[in-house]
């Protein structure tokens, strides 16, 4: 038995070491860069032009929204978006003061917030009929896992929540069919 736990300690020791010069190698600056514009580029690198991105993100003001970012995942005017989409703004949220998700959501169109009664812990809610505080939640354009320790999602740090119903919830993979 103490073999056993010997060469168990050895073989984690042993990944621990592989990992630590693994992140010491990729902490080293690369070799390649230059500092400087007028510096020559070494041969065999190819020196890449200057490439500026200009954006900007979907601003609401008041209560009614007029851009849409879930449905193409740009900032797209809900006029020129043939997707049911319900925005609430951040105007809307301090006017209704909502302290949690159900409260925030709780007049948007095909949305059943707090089926079981207000509760203080989990935000449970269905969309058009389908369990969508599982899989169907997205952060920042990221998926959102709501667990038993997880616990519910504040309104207070929201810019926006935006409802994307239909068949462009697909966009972001594999979530309930109702929407998200």
């Amino acid at each position: 038995m103490a073999m056993r736990n010997l060469d168990t300690t050895r073989r984690v020791l042993a990944r621990r070491l592989r990992l630590l010069a693994a992140t010491a190698a990729l902490a080293c600056p690369a070799a390649a860069q230059t500092a400087g514009d007028g510096a020559a580029a070494p041969t065999g690198v190819v020196a890449l032009p200057v490439l500026d991105v200009d954006g900007q993100a979907a601003q609401s003001r008041g209560f009614v929204a007029t851009e849409a970012s879930s449905a193409s995942k740009t900032a797209t005017p809900l006029l020129e978006t043939p997707q049911a989409i319900s925005v609430v703004t951040r105007d809307e949220l301090d006017a209704r003061q909502a302290q949690s998700l159900g409260e925030a959501l709780r007049y948007t169109a095909g949305v059943r917030m707090e089926q079981y009664g207000p509760d203080n812990r989990y935000d449970w809610f269905q969309l058009r009929g389908f369990a969508a505080d599982t899989n169907a939640v997205f952060l920042n354009g990221l998926r959102y896992h709501f667990g038993n320790l997880t616990g519910m999602l504040e309104p207070y740090g929201m810019e926006r929540i935006e409802v994307l119903r239909g068949p462009a919830s697909v966009l972001y993979g594999q979530i309930a069919p109702g929407a998200w």
